[in-house]
């Protein structure tokens, strides 16, 4: 009778090694996947944002929901005692929740993907008086600019000069003159996820970075509904975030034919180009 030969201890150590090169290949391949899917997830979560904000139009004599008083930083969704950007309706405080809620059926596509934070709506942000998202969002601002000081990103979509390369909302992605760092949803850095949560807004969390290298790029919606991805050597610096606070450069896209001469123009250093 014949015995069963089992494997050698060699034969074994080899086995297992292939499957550990094997995991070695294969790990950063679906960590890039699964990144992949977040991109296109905050795409379409940037477009439902767009067509929430052309049912507040239809209801509101053409208008989108006015982003905060240009004052305050792009990323403001909450204020107590800051009015929005539209010189009709100032009002007292903003609060872009209550503003678009009726338009929204699930505040989850206003909500960071890649650092997995909270969306807007979720009663963990309680930070007074004011409170911050992951997205940039611009209407009727006049602060960044993109180029024109002496025009407001419009409210009413149909008189958006070039509706397929005006930027209505965007992921974050900003560089910080102080720190020479960049912060963003898309960037390949140090979550400060810790920070906010703990001060009572991690909605406004994003990654941070001092290297330009891990700066991969933003999703942006714009005022024809449309939204895609842009790597970040596609992007432009396009004004200053805001008139008094932080220094703050937006990175985003300019309209076609505009140029923005700010700090470090275009990422590398590159004058402004046509945009979309």
């Amino acid at each position: 009778m014949s015995r069963r030969r089992g494997f050698t201890l060699i034969e074994l150590l080899v086995v297992i090694s292939i499957i550990t090169v094997l995991i070695a290949l294969l790990l950063p391949a679906l960590g890039e996947a699964r990144h992949a899917v977040r991109r296109v997830q905050s795409t379409s979560n940037l477009r439902q944002c767009t067509i929430a904000n052309f049912g507040h139009a239809a209801d509101h004599g053409g208008k989108v929901f006015p982003a905060v008083a240009d004052y305050m930083h792009t990323a403001v969704y909450f204020h107590t005692s800051l009015g929005s950007a539209d010189p009709d309706d100032p009002g007292s405080s903003y609060d872009l929740v209550a503003g678009l809620g009726p338009y929204v059926q699930d505040f989850r596509i206003w909500r960071s993907v890649v650092v997995d934070s909270p969306q807007i709506d979720d009663p963990v942000n309680t930070r007074l008086p004011v409170r911050y998202g992951p997205y940039l969002y611009f209407p009727g601002r006049t602060w960044p600019f993109f180029g024109d000081s002496t025009a407001a990103v419009p409210l009413n979509p149909e008189q958006a000069a070039n509706a397929s390369g005006t930027v209505m909302v965007q992921d974050e992605l900003r560089f910080v003159i102080g720190t020479s760092s960049w912060e963003g949803n898309f960037v390949r850095g140090e979550s400060n996820l810790p920070f906010w949560a703990a001060i009572g807004n991690p909605s406004a969390a994003a990654h941070t970075t001092t290297q330009e290298a891990d700066v991969e790029g933003a999703n942006l919606a714009f005022y024809d509904g449309s939204a895609r991805w842009y790597r970040y050597s596609e992007l432009e610096h396009v004004g200053r975030d805001t008139q008094t606070l932080t220094p703050l450069e937006i990175i985003s896209l300019l309209p076609p034919g505009a140029t923005y001469e700010g700090i470090g123009g275009r990422p590398g250093g590159r004058p402004g180009r046509r945009g979309r």
